[in-house]
């Protein structure tokens, strides 16, 4: 084995043991607070911020679980919470989805808080959702996640983007569940689903 294969294993391991102790952490954070945790009513409005792929996951999975009546806009703005009992947010920040949507870091900025105050004026809990891991938390999404995290009513995220305690910290007391693998959301849908 070469020294740079010996330092990328090194490296691998390491983050492999952060991923293990951030799901340790993020078990025991769901584990007290998930009776806290929002009932996921329907209607459900699916919505990005930061224009990442990962919205599009988030409402598959939300169908597989068999969420009723789900809404997907990644641009929704306030006047599409009409008629919505729960709003469901992906963060992650995507260079193409922004020259997609036409947007940059500012407008999704102002766009993302007035839906956030709005849903919060409305009050439909929203449950923001991060399953882009550590390449998840590059530095434009960090400036995203540090704008709209304090928003958030609870919390979804990829264990292995909190290996550093970014969102238990960001959660302040508020309902957190860690899942091992996005897949995983599934049965977070279907545990906290109501009609």
């Amino acid at each position: 084995m070469e020294v740079p294969e010996q330092e990328e294993f090194v490296m691998k391991s390491f983050r492999t043991l952060l991923a293990i102790c951030a799901m340790a952490i993020g078990l025991g954070a769901s584990a007290a607070s998930a009776a806290d945790f929002p009932a996921i009513k329907s209607p459900v409005l699916v919505t990005s911020i930061g224009q990442s792929p990962d919205c599009n996951t988030v409402k598959v999975l939300a169908k597989k679980a068999k969420l009723k009546d789900i809404t997907y806009n990644p641009m929704a703005t306030a006047d599409d919470l009409d008629g919505q009992n729960t709003l469901l947010v992906t963060v992650g920040v995507s260079h193409k989805g922004f020259g997609v949507a036409g947007v940059n870091l500012d407008t999704e900025t102002a766009r993302s808080n007035a839906l956030l105050d709005a849903a919060k004026a409305k009050n439909i809990p929203v449950i923001l959702i991060h399953i882009g891991g550590v390449e998840g938390r590059e530095a434009m999404s960090q400036k995203m996640l540090d704008v709209v995290t304090p928003k958030g009513d609870a919390f979804l995220v990829y264990a292995e983007g909190n290996g550093d305690g970014y969102f238990d910290k960001m959660a302040d007391g508020k309902p957190l569940i860690a899942v091992e693998k996005p897949i995983k959301l599934i049965g977070v849908f279907k545990e906290y689903a109501a009609e």
